[in-house]
């Protein structure tokens, strides 16, 4: 009955997050076309009605109400137009009556439609619309600047069906600045080992993030320490730092010093991949572990080379595996033709060599040191030759003079 109920239970939690990932993709693919159709539905005039109060918008505020800090950013019964770009999430804004310029940008995943002025396009946004409050003839977008900068307030719009200009109407949207949307490389994003991949596919996410963990030495501390958390916290840090840092950087020194590496899924292995695939999308990859039913039925080589034993309780899938797509092999082909070509050099040729370097810029100057400091000794030669000689002179001349006085 225990073993019967503990299935049930087992089989119950598989259901219920299965059920929760497929809610998750089908309400982000929800969100993503109700965003584009609102975002299409802002095309076209509009005029702009004043400032209203941020929780009740049917309150629009007079001109002596107005703080003063914004009074003179609005006009009212200003004309708007909104034209299509040729990127879905983004339109171009236009004055009808002045040089202001501006974007509309839509962040799908985080369900917002902003402002962006020309000098903001780093910013998150200068507005954000209320998509609660707002209608299809009527619109409200929120300040999103810093408070200190701006008074928070609130702008409606309402759709304008009056004349329009023709200058204006016959205006097409320019090119959208390399800062509001960032391009990708057509073939991809590229990995810490060096090759290119897709950035999506059908089984989720293509790449994971792998931060670089403490030290041995510090993360011993955590496993010997009397509190059970940091215990937990150690053996987990420990199994990241065997199973996706080191084993990453194994023959890859080049990469060693980072904090950070975008690594590819392909350097795990297809069990572990495969499980990765169906979990993405409700578990962080520093907490992504195999059971040991799932793993226990591979060779034992395998994993023992591919696979991180945690406790004996669980497996964490290493970054080491081998690839073998035509991409990674052509990749693995030119790394070894390149270091079969360049010729090997010990630490004695690089001294040797450079010290030839040395000697051919410096060998001018060495050998007129050489003849200056040889006619130098030869010139403290001549010198002490000629003090002996003066020496002898001396003697002599001293010797010539008290003969003939003793004589008398």
């Amino acid at each position: 009955r225990v073993l019967y109920s503990r299935a049930v239970v087992g089989r119950t939690i598989k259901l219920a997050s299965t059920r929760t990932t497929q809610t998750t993709k089908e309400s982000n693919t929800k969100v993503l076309h109700f965003i584009m159709e609102s975002l299409q539905q802002l095309v076209g005039w509009w005029k702009v009605v004043g400032y209203v109060d941020l929780r009740d918008h049917s309150a629009i505020y007079r001109r002596n109400s107005v703080p003063a800090s914004i009074a003179s950013t609005l006009r009212r019964n200003e004309v708007v137009r909104l034209i299509c770009t040729s990127n879905d999430r983004v339109l171009y804004g236009v004055y009808v009556h002045g040089s202001e310029r501006f974007w509309v940008f839509s962040y799908a995943l985080q369900k917002r439609i902003v402002i962006k002025a020309r000098n903001e396009l780093r910013c998150s946004g200068s507005y954000a619309l209320d998509l609660q409050s707002s209608l299809k003839e009527t619109l409200y977008w929120t300040s999103t600047r810093d408070a200190g900068t701006e008074a928070p307030h609130c702008i409606k719009w309402v759709r304008h069906n009056g004349p329009r200009d023709s200058a204006v109407a016959c205006l097409k949207a320019p090119s959208i600045p390399s800062t509001l949307v960032r391009k990708r490389h057509p073939s991809g994003r590229s990995c810490a080992c060096g090759i290119r991949h897709k950035t999506t596919t059908s089984g989720g996410p293509c790449f994971v993030i792998v931060q670089k963990p403490r030290t041995l030495k510090d993360i011993e501390k955590d496993l010997t320490s009397g509190n059970a958390r940091k215990r937990s916290y150690g053996q987990w840090e420990k199994a990241r730092f065997h199973s996706h840092w080191r084993a990453f950087l194994r023959g890859r020194p080049s990469v060693e010093k980072k904090k950070r590496l975008t690594v590819h899924v392909s350097h795990m292995h297809p069990t572990a991949r495969t499980e990765w695939s169906k979990v993405h999308s409700t578990t962080e990859f520093k907490k992504f572990c195999l059971p040991r039913m799932a793993i226990d039925v591979l060779p034992p080589s395998e994993v023992q080379k591919y696979f991180y034993n945690m406790e004996e309780k669980f497996y964490v899938p290493k970054l080491n595996y081998i690839d073998s797509s035509p991409m990674a092999l052509r990749h693995q082909k030119s790394q070894h033709r390149c270091q079969l070509e360049k010729p090997a050099h010990t630490a004695v040729d690089a001294s040797e060599g450079k010290r030839a370097r040395l000697e051919q810029f410096f060998l001018p100057a060495t050998a007129a040191i050489e003849k200056l400091q040889a006619e130098n000794r030869e010139l403290k030669q001549k010198c002490v030759t000629l003090m002996e000689h003066e020496q002898q002179l001396q003697a002599q001349s001293s010797g010539a003079g008290g003969t003939p006085s003793a004589d008398r």
